[in-house]
């Protein structure tokens, strides 16, 4: 049998397993489907995107993150401990580069879209200091 991996048992289709994290990832995207899920393409980029419709308190922003970003237990939940964790790194599992994407901004309580506006402004001044991080809110 020759190297590669194999796909549904058939001997003459290769899988990239690249391409179908893209084809599964946009594919899903097109479809709507926005769940809290984190896309790990490897040396690339690793995209996070988080469905913050629900949202309604602070907590809810970390309770959805942090175990995207594979933050230990004992993270903080304060602007300071994702600076120092995201910024600095070797705190979580999964460091910059990092693309963030949270939808359902309009759905989301006064609280809860106000710490979506803090954490813009952090992702604003790690950018500033050369930090690999991008945040889009839709």
């Amino acid at each position: 049998m020759a190297a590669g991996r194999r796909f549904g048992g058939c001997p003459n289709k290769r899988v990239n397993l690249t391409r179908l994290a893209w084809r599964t990832m946009w594919g899903n995207r097109r479809a709507g489907y926005a769940p809290n899920v984190r896309y790990d393409l490897g040396d690339v980029v690793t995209d996070i995107v988080l469905d913050g419709a629900l949202w309604r308190s602070v907590d809810d922003f970390y309770e959805a993150l942090l175990p995207q970003l594979d933050a230990p237990e004992w993270h903080g939940h304060n602007l300071d401990a994702l600076n120092d964790s995201i910024a600095h790194g070797g705190v979580n599992g999964i460091n910059p580069p990092l693309r963030i994407t949270i939808r359902g901004a309009s759905a989301m309580a006064p609280a809860a879209a106000e710490m979506v506006r803090r954490f813009s402004e952090l992702v604003d001044d790690m950018q500033a200091e050369g930090a690999e991080v991008e945040l889009s809110v839709l």
